[in-house]
């Protein structure tokens, strides 16, 4: 398996250790910020070589704890310069740790984090925070070298697909609402639709649709056809559900409702149809969009 040690990766803000472990661990829940000691205090670490900065917080009970920082970049850089060539400053003490949270929080930010002479990789304060456009995309790079390692690749697919862990994961969402709120939304519809719209299926693809068809339920072909099914709609929320003949639900009517609603309005405005002339392949193109070679304005006809 490839060792990440030799990566070389830029993962300090100008500050590269060589031949140092790789190891990322991106953890969004950090300690409790209600927990408070008898110095809550702000503080500035620098590093008197190359001018870079950390700013963060700490609780202590012992203001002369010998404390550097928790940062993984400043960690590394004291490692490699000393520890007498950096400097602590505390810049506010705070009577709870919450307070100190916030103070960080307003001069920790993201346009700070992103700054070339700073340590920093996200925005200070507690819970959910942004990190520095540079951590993100170096993380990301290291990720991709990570799957690129085929016996990497192979252990963690070997740990998540696990006949232990479908079940798990098929426990949990027995009795749950598989309804996507974003499908929806009529822009996201339209970009489906135009993603999907003419796209070439595989032989195998064909097949295992067919199979799956095939071999539904008999509850299940029955749904999709529609036999003894009907609609009916709220007429508060606007919703239209399908339901076997003769169920009466209370605030629901019969039928799909008004078709006055705007909701889907203008979503292809601007947009027109082409076929290919030899395949017969429609497609929706945008009113800008020059035809392809081969292909015609309209739909094919139908005789």
């Amino acid at each position: 398996m490839v060792k990440y040690q030799r990566l070389s990766i830029l993962i300090s803000k100008r500050v590269l250790i060589e031949n140092e472990p790789l190891s990322i661990n991106i953890n969004m829940n950090r300690n409790d910020p209600d927990i408070n000691r008898k110095y809550n205090y702000l503080y500035k670490i620098t590093n008197m070589i190359n001018g870079m900065e950390y700013i963060g917080v700490h609780r202590t009970d012992n203001i002369d704890d010998g404390y550097m920082g928790s940062g993984k970049l400043v960690k590394r850089s004291i490692a490699k310069h000393g520890k007498e060539n950096f400097t602590k400053e505390i810049l506010e003490h705070f009577s709870t740790y919450r307070e100190a949270l916030t103070k960080e929080k307003e001069i920790v930010t993201l346009e700070y984090a992103n700054r070339d002479d700073t340590y920093n990789l996200r925005e200070g304060g507690y819970g959910k925070c942004e990190w520095s456009d540079e951590w993100k995309k170096e993380f990301s790079e290291y990720k991709k070298a990570q799957w690129a390692d085929a016996d990497w690749r192979k252990g963690m697919i070997d740990k998540i697909y696990t006949n232990e862990r479908a079940e798990k994961i098929s426990h949990a969402l027995k009795g749950k609402s598989r309804e996507n709120p974003q499908n929806r939304d009529p822009e996201k519809i339209r970009k489906t639709a135009e993603t999907h719209r003419g796209m070439e299926r595989s032989e195998q693809a064909k097949l295992n649709m067919s199979n799956a068809a095939k071999n539904a339920s008999e509850e299940v072909k029955l749904k999709r056809s529609g036999k003894g099914m009907i609609y009916i709609h709220n007429q508060v929320t606007g919703e239209v559900k399908r339901v076997k003949k003769g169920t009466i639900i209370e605030g629901w009517l019969p039928g799909s409702g008004s078709k006055k609603s705007d909701k889907y309005k203008g979503m292809n405005k601007g947009t027109y149809f082409g076929y290919n002339e030899d395949t017969l392949k429609i497609k929706r193109f945008q009113k800008d969009d020059e035809l392809p070679t081969g292909w015609k304005k309209g739909r094919p006809s139908k005789k």
